[in-house]
């Protein structure tokens, strides 16, 4: 996965001086770097730039504005000149402490969340590191102070613009044309002014502040009208900062990590030689510097790309023209087998007495002028974290994961087990996927603040149906596995394979692919351990799914069909209840006098009878009526005229029965279908009843309505009888198979008590 596949092309070649295309119209022709001669000569020359037909892709990120990530010459000079002060010994000490801070705090919550009785836990730890150095980060440097809901957000935000400017949009260059047809094209130019909000909001903070810290780089950026003479361009920058010094430093200490756990000989070494050192020594370990080198070596997060100034020979006295586009691939550099013996294994040891050959060859931040400005913070966080989390936990391998590329080179789903290191207890916890799908369909996530106990929770999909259907109760890490899994394999196989049929056969050279089959054998595993625990568990004679499926051998003659029917069965009673959920509570929160309404005739009912409101009845209609999630697809078995005969629709036609269509005929439901209307529900009219029919009709109409109902039914009112709920800020939709209400963020207080008596 991921850019390994270089390697093999290397081997395959016996060259680290690879020539290559980039698939466009014309093709662009790019060579890819791995010799430390060649590589140093590129990047050491004076001549030497960063290209700018490459480099305009970012600054679609920053709104069109130019950073000093994506220059060359006297402005790209001013703007690191002004920086670099903020990396100074004395200002990077203090960022990392604060990260120290901030992982000692994890640490503690970590503890907090062990008993007796429960000694592990799963959880993410990717995203936790990524969190720690995003909030040292943006504390330190920019003197804000990100919210938890930010943090998600921003993280978010990055994945869809680089999937869509950086991998997409170079590939294909009409996309950009267009634009607006393509759902992820405007989900990433909407994450675009996400991001520039954000930088704009912090930028508003620090110049409402009395009193600012001398040395940050906020600071030096925001007095600096020279370099950065407007505000777009200081928004601009303080953005690439702190997208390119979140990722690439988390990433690297969850590739250490990952080795460490893989390797408990290692890790065993590591923890006895930071034993024998106080704390506040620990980065002296000599020890601990083979192993950050060793991991950075093997798993190495980025690269740099540049144009040559002149032309530059290869130790094969190959020619590569002056001008030519060129990838200075670390990962070759760093596994060449001619310098690194034994070169795709963690071996710390190698660094005790290196070669020459490797100390040359050995440059993970860059060479030359435009080297990395912030590798001193970035090298003093990975010694600090690695060392800290190493010395509290025993890690162990659960699952590997994949290896994922966009801009910088990222872990996704590896899982750990953990128990405490130098000192007491067990814990363990999984490390899944850092940056999510490709395109961003959120499913909805409605966050609720709550008067009498300040702070966020999160209305997220039931899995009550794993519970009861299947006789298996997912993991919160199961749960949150099988979403992602579910919406890559439905954006691969159910959106990008009908439209382009030839992805099929190019799918190993596609990363997306390459994700998607990974989903959808995790998918089915899953499918297969639900069978197993059933097979081994099962006793009551209940007449759920499961049992029905697994005793029907007629029906479902092997475990693949069984488990395909149980896969299929979980997909579509999970997101169709609760995206019809989501949008419901979204238009009561859209429409406060309706929400009254409701909640006033859920008070004058008993709790076990407010599913039998006629109000709450009409709501919920109205709601499904206005945001239906899905569609049906159909191939008609005879000829079809449509209304006084006016079309023919022919046998063997495929149709889509478009139900936001069906359900905002402005001939059926006026007055302005559009609008959210449960009182046109006290009367309806016979075209109405007609044309209302969310769950399809005919033979092969939903099998589980009667469960989505009373599952709408019950969560609907529950949820209206607590909270009073209004928009905080307005999100977006999106679908996959059926509609998603996207991201929205809700503000409540406690609804019916108070505002009953």
């Amino acid at each position: 996965g991921g850019p390994y596949w270089m390697l093999d092309v290397a081997q395959e070649l016996q060259t680290r001086v690879i020539q290559t295309y980039i698939p466009g119209i014309p093709p662009k022709s790019l060579i890819m770097v791995g010799e430390a001669s060649t590589y140093r000569a590129i990047l050491t020359d004076p001549l030497t730039k960063k290209p700018e037909k490459i480099y305009r892709y970012f600054s679609r990120i920053y709104g069109g504005t130019t950073t000093m990530f994506t220059l060359n010459g006297a402005k790209w000079h001013a703007k690191r000149k002004t920086v670099a002060p903020a990396f100074s010994p004395r200002r990077i000490k203090r960022m990392k402490q604060v990260a120290l801070d901030k992982t000692e705090a994890w640490i503690k919550l970590m503890a907090e969340r062990t008993t007796e009785d429960e000694p592990s836990f799963d959880f993410d730890v990717t995203e936790e590191m990524v969190g720690i150095v995003l909030s040292a980060l943006s504390e330190t440097a920019f003197e804000y102070e990100m919210s938890e809901q930010e943090k998600d957000v921003f993280g978010k935000d990055i994945e869809l613009v680089m999937t869509e400017f950086i991998r997409k949009t170079p590939v294909f260059p009409f996309r950009s044309l267009l634009g607006w047809f393509i759902p992820e094209r405007r989900r990433a130019v909407a994450a675009a002014k996400s991001l520039n909000a954000l930088s704009i909001k912090i930028m508003k903070e620090f110049r409402a502040k009395e009193t600012t810290i001398e040395g940050t780089i906020i600071k030096l950026i925001m007095e600096s009208d020279g370099a950065f003479p407007t505000d777009d361009e200081k928004g601009a920058q303080l953005l690439g900062l702190l997208i390119a010094g979140r990722d690439t430093t988390a990433h690297s200490i969850a590739f250490v990590l990952i080795e460490l756990a893989k390797n408990p000989n290692e890790q065993t070494k590591l923890r006895e030689s930071l034993s024998q050192i106080s704390p506040e020594n620990w980065a002296t370990s000599e020890h601990l510097h083979r192993v950050l080198k060793e991991g950075m070596r093997l798993n190495p997060v980025g690269l740099s790309i540049r144009e040559t100034g002149r032309d530059i020979l290869t130790s094969k006295k190959e020619l590569i023209p002056k001008g030519s586009l060129c990838v200075m691939h670390h990962l070759m550099l760093f596994r060449d087998p001619n310098v690194f013996s034994n070169p795709n294994a963690f071996a710390p040891s190698r660094w005790e007495e290196p070669t020459r050959e490797m100390m040359s060859s050995f440059h993970p931040f860059s060479l030359g002028k435009q080297n990395c400005v912030g590798q001193s913070l970035a090298r003093a966080e990975v010694y600090g974290i690695v060392a800290r989390v190493c010395s509290e936990f025993e890690l162990s391998m659960g699952e590997e994961g994949i290896v994922d590329h966009t801009l910088t080179t990222k872990p996704e789903g590896a899982a750990f087990e953990s128990s405490k290191g130098l000192q007491r207890g067990t814990i363990s916890f999984g490390w899944v996927n850092v940056i999510k799908t490709q395109a961003r369909v959120l499913p909805p996530d409605l966050t609720l603040q709550i008067q009498e106990a300040p702070g966020k929770c999160n209305v997220k999909h039931s899995f009550s149906l794993s519970e009861t259907a299947f006789e298996y109760e997912m993991s919160e890490q199961e749960k949150e596995k099988f979403g992602k899994d579910l919406k890559v394999a439905l954006i691969e196989f159910v959106r990008k394979d009908p439209a382009i049929p030839f992805r099929g056969l190019l799918g190993w050279f596609l990363p997306e692919r390459r994700r998607a089959v990974a989903a959808a054998k995790s998918l089915k595993a899953f499918a297969m351990k639900i069978m197993r625990e059933y097979r081994a568990n099962h006793h009551a004679n209940n007449g759920n799914i499961i049992q029905l499926i697994m005793e029907s051998d007629e029906a479902f003659p092997t475990d693949d069909e069984k488990a395909a029917q149980i896969l299929g069965l979980l997909f579509g009673g999970r997101d169709t209840t609760a995206h019809s959920i989501s949008f419901i509570l979204i238009e009561l929160a859209k429409n406060p006098i309706e929400q009254t309404k409701l909640r006033k005739s859920l008070s004058k009912l008993s709790p076990e009878n407010r599913t039998m409101s006629p109000h709450l009845l009409r709501v919920i209609k109205e709601g499904m009526r206005l945001h239906p999630v899905g569609n049906s697809l159909r191939k008609t078995g005879r000829d079809i005229h449509t209304k006084n005969d006016e079309y023919l629709i022919p046998s063997g036609s495929i149709c889509v029965c478009s139900f936001l269509l069906l359900f905002r005929n402005p001939d059926v439901f006026s007055p302005d279908p559009n609008s959210f209307v449960p009182s046109r529900w006290e009367d309806p009219t016979r075209e109405m009843t007609d044309s209302f029919h969310p769950f399809t009709l005919g033979k092969k109409n939903c099998l589980g309505q009667s469960l989505a109902r009373a599952e709408m039914f019950g969560i609907v009112a529950r949820i209206c009888s607590e909270f009073e709920l209004s928009v905080e800020e307005d999100g977006y939709g999106g679908s996959l198979l059926d509609f998603e209400a996207g991201w929205m963020a809700f503000e409540s207080s406690k609804g019916l008590k108070e505002a009953m008596e």
